[in-house]
């Protein structure tokens, strides 16, 4: 799996230059612009909130939301966004930063590991795979969860390939180290963390004894499963999971202590709501992920398929690290194809096996060992000019909605489009220009036999238009999609208003809107007073009983009928789909309520 031979002093001071270098290129590449765009609703904006409202209530054992208990997610990640915002401020810059900086560390990591694995083209090989590549750069530039989840169980999976290869010396050092970063995925999202770190490790630990009985002759079922006995690695398991519960059960173990396994019963309870049911609409075919990730990771992913059946055999079974990618990706995208909740990012765990594998036929592309099969470069071509079109056709419509106004069904959509305020100008058209001029740099330098220069072209040219994307495509088009909610949350906020969303799920209003504890929550929680006991009935009272501020709330206007029924709210105009009401405070004229809410 690993080459057997330490490298000199020179191939060490190579290594390390060259580390360096992708660590700077990750920052270069992830944080410019990083706070161009606002937070998207939900999960950037739900976690970002979660981390505020752990600075404003100086509550940091538990997450909140609209500070209510929220047991969806454990909290470090939060505890990493709230530090980047005790450091740069409640902004989205702070809530993407941490991201921004595993980029710029997994990036040298990959390097590492495919120059000590195969050598220093393959490293380079893979840490160009995986920046070049749409979703797992994009990623990285986001203010998700699963960037450092997905890092933590990667880190895991290869301290345990480290350790159950022949001659490793500290087996139980790396073990220690594997359970210490799985406890950390747990923390970071849950148990299914350690389902995919157990999953990889008992597959392969599987592959491995039916290797062993298939070389002893005669195979026997009763003497494989001896054998399988014999080889469970017990010591190996124990440091693991001891290390484990030292990252990840004493924050369960003081929660629980805390809520009295509030947390626990109820986070239980929603993952498995998660496998068996399509959350918040979030549903899709069992081919789901699998699409996904074929157009999301973009090239890597059209490049995998070159890769030979000889090189894949070869590098499968031959015990080397691809044998642990191949389970380890097979297993996430089989289990988030099964589960009723698709989301991308679910399988985002895949882009590390995957990128590994493209690695090395990119590999085979530079050292000349073979060319890349025709069809490979006609679908990179073809997808190439098709994304290309697909931003100009972008940036078309948001300068002319008009003109394809009529071609859109849905009313909501067809009013964000036309009402929509953004700033659209030509060079918005450009922003496939980096992936074209690539493209063609490419095609050049691969004539000339540059070939790891043409593969670093592509690389860039990926990398380039998702910069400009953020730059200059991202805003305009967020301002369709959430532009007014936000302006009208953070008007809200400089009026002392409460705001909130009726009849569809958002935490914009949240962030935004810079909600504070409510002197009824603070009482509730301080002298437990009945009233309310739900955050639901929280928001009933806010409707619908005596509240001290104005209240102001956005409604998909679908909904309207429906929201007018339920409270008496007043309308203060509809806009791009949503339609914004108020309630006076108690004592307060309902024109100077609704004053500083005019239609923009």
């Amino acid at each position: 799996m690993f080459s057997g031979t330490n490298p000199d002093s020179g191939q060490v001071r190579q290594m390390r230059k060259t580390a360096l270098l992708f660590c700077v290129l990750g920052f270069l590449l992830f944080l410019p612009w990083l706070g161009q765009v606002h937070l998207f609703d939900w999960d950037e904006i739900n976690f970002a909130e979660a981390a505020r409202e752990m600075i404003v209530s100086k509550n940091y054992l538990s997450v909140q939301i609209d500070f209510w208990p929220f047991w969806e997610k454990p909290p470090l990640f939060i505890w990493l966004q709230a530090l980047s915002m005790n450091v740069f401020g409640i902004t989205e810059f702070a809530a993407r930063f941490p991201n921004a900086v595993c980029g710029a560390v997994m990036l040298p990591m990959l390097y590492w590991l495919g120059q000590r694995m195969r050598g220093h083209v393959f490293g380079l090989s893979w840490a160009l795979c995986y920046a070049g590549s749409f979703l797992p750069h994009f990623y990285f530039r986001s203010g998700i969860i699963d960037p450092f989840f997905n890092a933590f169980m990667f880190v895991a999976i290869v301290s345990l390939a480290f350790a159950g290869r022949g001659g490793c010396k500290f087996p139980l050092r790396l073990s220690a180290l594997a359970g210490f970063f799985t406890g950390l995925a747990v923390l970071t999202k849950g148990p299914v963390g350690l389902l995919i770190v157990g999953a990889a490790w008992s597959l392969v630990w599987f592959w491995d004894g039916l290797n062993s009985r298939a070389h002893s002759g005669k195979f026997k079922v009763g003497d494989f499963l001896l054998t399988l006995l014999k080889t469970i690695p017990l010591k190996r398991i124990g440091v693991f999971f001891a290390a484990l519960s030292l990252a990840s059960l004493t924050w369960f173990a003081a929660i629980t202590a805390k809520d009295g396994g509030f947390f626990v019963r109820e986070f239980v309870t929603y993952q498995i709501r998660l496998l068996q049911t399509q959350d918040a609409g979030h549903g899709g075919p069992v081919y789901y992920h699998l699409v996904a990730i074929l157009f999301g990771c973009f090239p890597a992913s059209f490049v995998v398929f070159d890769l030979g059946k000889s090189k894949f055999s070869e590098v499968v079974r031959s015990g080397e690290f691809g044998r642990w990618m191949l389970c380890a990706g097979l297993f996430v995208l089989i289990l988030f194809s099964l589960v009723q909740t698709k989301i991308v990012h679910y399988s985002s765990m895949t882009y590390y096996p995957l990128t590994y594998f493209a690695a090395l036929a990119v590999e085979q592309f530079i050292t000349g060992e073979r060319r890349p099969a025709k069809v490979l470069i006609v679908s990179f071509f073809t997808f190439a000019a098709v994304l290309c079109l697909v931003f100009i056709a972008i940036a078309f419509a948001g300068a002319h909605p008009d003109a394809i106004a009529h071609l859109i069904r849905d009313p909501m959509a067809r009013a964000a489009l036309v009402e929509q305020q953004g700033r659209w100008f030509p060079a918005q058209y450009l922003v496939s220009a980096p992936l074209l001029v690539s493209a063609v740099a490419a095609f050049y330098l691969w004539k000339k036999a540059k070939r790891l220069a043409a593969v670093a072209a592509v690389a860039g040219g990926v990398s380039g238009l998702i910069l400009l994307l953020s730059w200059l495509l991202a805003p305009s088009v967020e301002e369709i999609a959430q532009g007014p909610l936000i302006r009208f949350s953070q008007t809200a906020a400089r009026r002392g208003c409460d705001v909130d969303a009726v009849g569809h799920k958002s935490f914009i209003h949240l962030f935004y809107g810079q909600r504070m504890p409510d002197a009824l929550t603070a009482s509730l929680k301080s002298d437990g007073e009945v009233r309310p006991q739900s955050r639901w009935e929280e928001r009933m009272q806010r409707f619908n009983g005596p509240w001290k501020r104005p209240l102001v709330l956005m409604a998909k206007s679908r909904n309207l009928d429906s929201v007018l029924s339920e409270s008496e709210l007043k309308i203060l105009f509809q806009k791009q789909g949503f339609v914004y009401l108020y309630r006076p405070a108690a004592g307060v004229a309902a024109k100077e309520a609704a004053c500083g809410f005019l239609p923009e």
